[in-house]
């Protein structure tokens, strides 16, 4: 099997700490030296407005290439709840102010219901862009049900 390339310098396209936390674990064999968009404050975010994760992920994996003129990487997730029309989804981040207030919605909106009926699925939509153009996408579903609190 071949062997990945290593990048002297690779950007997580974030500037949310627990997301480079996350990354930077996952994403350390790959580079000598990980940076997120906290080193580059001067970027303006890309605002998460696409049809699907796989197209937020691109556009803000492109969007800290144009900006820093090194490969990056970016994601783009949700939790999508059956019985709530696959909501929050694409809106997650935004469905609610804080994660506790965004876990008490889900658990709202599912009061009474039990077994099948709490079906979720966590999705996750990664790219990776450089500067010559390369661009890898790949997406990953996790399945499971809502607990009761």
């Amino acid at each position: 099997m071949a062997q990945a390339k290593k990048f002297d310098r690779l950007v997580i396209a974030t500037r949310n700490p627990g997301k480079v936390k996350e990354l930077t674990a996952l994403l350390k064999p790959m580079a000598d030296t990980l940076l997120s968009l906290i080193h580059f404050p001067e970027l303006d975010l890309v605002s998460e407005t696409g049809s699907s994760y796989e197209e937020n992920a691109v556009a803000k994996a492109r969007a800290a290439v144009a900006g820093t003129g090194l490969p990056a990487v970016a994601e783009d997730s949700g939790l999508e709840v059956a019985a709530l029309g696959n909501a929050p989804g694409l809106e997650s981040r935004r469905w609610a102010g804080t994660d506790a207030e965004r876990i008490q919605r889900v658990l709202d909106g599912l009061d009474g219901l039990t077994g099948a009926k709490r079906a979720a699925r966590f999705v996750c939509a990664a790219a990776f862009a450089d500067p010559e153009g390369h661009l890898i996408v790949s997406r990953g579903v996790w399945k499971g049900k809502i607990a009761l609190k």
